[in-house]
């Protein structure tokens, strides 16, 4: 797969401003990424993937297992999110050594650090001293750092939620209907059922999921699109 490179457009100044901040000491922030895609000599058998998604500030997220793979289906859900970057981020650690975390996520405008490991991983040595360690130098220059499972994006299967929710962005309506579907659950400041918002529209399931796939709309943190879960209107529309 070819490495894909980010779009010169003032939607990565965040990137690009960060790379300034970040460009010597023990964290360095690249605005390339770091290695190329499926270069990881001891795992080549891992399965790479390239998304898009409009409503990231970023041309296209790499990934290099069905873990990273999941985790970006469900971040890009999340509205405080505006970009995500795979192997962005450098780290010098106390022994001389470089680690390259999976992610760069911003979120509400700060950077994010994000490892994506198996669980059973990150309980043992050496990845627990290797995570410590990360995640002091990260709090040390006031960056956060995590550590995602699939006890977070795999969890009452949020992830396959999330790759459906992705799967209706890409179907088609009329803006007509899509208007309708906004401006009905934008009256209802508590939310609305998706049984309620289906009877008084006569709109499909569907439609919403594609709304909350474009940020119009939002779901619980859970993803649930169940008849008697909740639909809100995001506060940007």
């Amino acid at each position: 797969m070819q490495q894909h490179l980010l779009r010169s457009t003032e939607e990565n100044l965040t990137l690009k401003t960060l790379c300034r901040k970040f460009s010597n000491g023990a964290l360095i922030i690249h605005e390339n990424p770091v290695r190329q895609v499926g270069g990881k000599k001891n795992a080549p058998h891992l399965k790479t993937t390239a998304y898009h998604f409009d409503v990231l500030d970023v041309d296209w997220i790499n990934t290099e297992s069905s873990f990273e793979a999941d985790f970006v289906l469900v971040t890009t859900l999340n509205p405080s999110v505006s970009a995500i970057y795979h192997q962005r981020a450098t780290l010098t650690l106390s022994n001389g050594s470089t680690y390259t975390p999976d992610f760069l996520v911003i979120k509400n405008g700060r950077p994010t650090i994000v490892e994506v490991k198996p669980h059973k991983f990150t309980v043992k040595e050496p990845w627990s001293k290797l995570f410590e360690e990360a995640l002091s130098i990260c709090e040390t220059v006031n960056v956060r750092f995590e550590v995602q499972t699939e006890l977070q994006f795999r969890v009452g299967n949020l992830h396959k939620r999330a790759e459906y929710i992705a799967f209706c962005a890409r179907l088609e309506f009329t803006s007509e209907d899509i208007l309708l579907a906004i401006e009905e659950v934008s009256k209802y400041t508590d939310g609305m059922t998706f049984d309620f918002f289906m009877r008084i529209t006569g709109l499909p399931k569907i439609l919403i999921l594609k709304l909350v796939a474009s940020r119009h709309l939002y779901l619980n943190d859970a993803l649930e699109y169940e008849d008697c879960s909740m639909i809100y209107s995001s506060p940007a529309y």
